[in-house]
């Protein structure tokens, strides 16, 4: 792989890039590759990613809803 060094990066862009990577939970290189793949259309997400992404933010979270919940809250007309 390829190394990209930008030089005279502005101050106040790069702590705005390295607010929105901690944001992501990413490092700054993977917050610019990120973003430097969208803006060039190459963003391809692969399955397996997806479902990691989306086990960690289940797991953040401080709500979960069971079968159980499911079945009583259509139960009760909520669903």
């Amino acid at each position: 792989m390829a190394t990209l060094s930008i030089k005279n990066f502005d101050d106040r862009l790069y702590a705005k890039l390295k607010q929105q990577a901690n944001a992501h939970h990413r490092s700054i290189a993977g917050e610019v590759t990120t973003i430097i793949e969208r803006a060039l259309g190459e963003r391809s997400i692969r399955e397996e990613d997806l479902f990691q992404r989306a086990r960690q933010v289940r797991q953040r979270s401080a709500v979960y809803v069971t079968d159980d919940d499911l079945r009583t809250a259509r139960e009760r007309g909520r669903a």
